[in-house]
């Protein structure tokens, strides 16, 4: 597989490495006629992202040949720490690189990354990877009895507001509202914690829909670098939930790229008598 990405898409390149980084330390390279696939999940398996960017997004995007079927392509897993360091410094890779050319080879556990910088600078790294099967969420988002739409920049204010610190927020939604608020389980911390809570209008949302109410709570570590992203390029984003204990979903689509990210959910218990698990997990397999 040889891609290249030119100008300003290698800023958008790597504002998905970094949000992938929020969500595991391992990332899946997935080459596909369908276009590259980063791919990431935590190791709780907890949350699971994808960003696919489309051959368009390239200025040059080839499979190569593979031995044995044209429909072959190498999978790799890459060890995070070894590549987000390339795309931490997003403001310098804007200001200096021209192009980044990414290859792998079948024949070799190497993806070769080269920045060809200004003044006829090129850096090249050699990162070792690990051939593997892609990785794949099972998540069917049509089967979702609520559904939202809502441009970034309103979700991304939204979250502006919870502190860093914060690990988890609760999603309540009925027809008439959306609120969201911070999730702590510590009676004793709650007396001397802030509490956040807002509430939105379905005026407010480019699409309203809840059929059942529902309360979930989720990760905002993982939510706010999907975000992040997000908000960069002003997309709506596709919010599909049901009821507390299964997944929570968030989504943008383009015609250069899609990006995922899905979230589990904890299970409330309905009385102190009853003792049910602290929360599931994102189903991510290998995609054979």
């Amino acid at each position: 597989m040889k891609c290249i990405i030119e100008g300003k898409n290698v800023k958008v390149f790597g504002r998905a490495v970094q949000a992938l980084s929020r969500v595991g330390d391992e990332l899946w390279l997935d080459p596909s006629g369908k276009g590259l696939a980063l791919r990431s999940v935590s190791s709780a398996q907890s949350a699971y992202a994808c960003f696919i960017f489309s051959p368009l997004f390239f200025q040059q995007y080839s499979l190569g040949c593979a031995p044995k079927q044209s429909s072959e392509t190498v999978k790799c897993k890459l060890l995070m720490k070894s590549l987000l360091p390339l795309f931490r410094c997003l403001t310098s890779i804007e200001r200096n690189v021209e192009r980044c050319q990414i290859s792998v080879s079948a024949s070799s556990d190497w993806v070769i990354i080269q920045f060809f910088c200004r003044h006829g600078i090129t850096k090249t790294h050699n990162l070792r990877f690990q051939e593997k099967e892609a990785l794949q969420a099972e998540f069917a988002s049509h089967l979702c009895r609520n559904v939202l739409k809502a441009p970034a920049r309103l979700l991304g204010d939204v979250v502006m507001h919870f502190p860093p610190f914060q690990e988890e927020i609760t999603l309540s939604t009925t027809p008439l509202r959306l609120s969201l608020r911070n999730y702590d389980d510590s009676s004793e911390s709650k007396m001397k914690r802030m509490f956040t809570e807002m509430s939105l209008h379905p005026d407010e949302f480019e699409y309203f829909q809840v059929d059942v109410d529902s309360t979930i709570t989720f990760c905002l570590k993982e939510l706010r670098g999907f975000l992040s992203f997000t908000e960069s390029h002003c997309l709506p984003v596709s919010v599909h939930f049901d009821s507390a204990g299964k997944p929570v979903c968030f989504s943008v689509e383009d015609m250069l790229f899609e990006a995922t990210v899905v979230l589990a959910t904890l299970i409330e218990p309905e009385s102190t008598d009853s003792i049910q698990p602290a929360g599931t997990q994102v189903h991510a397999t290998s995609r054979y």
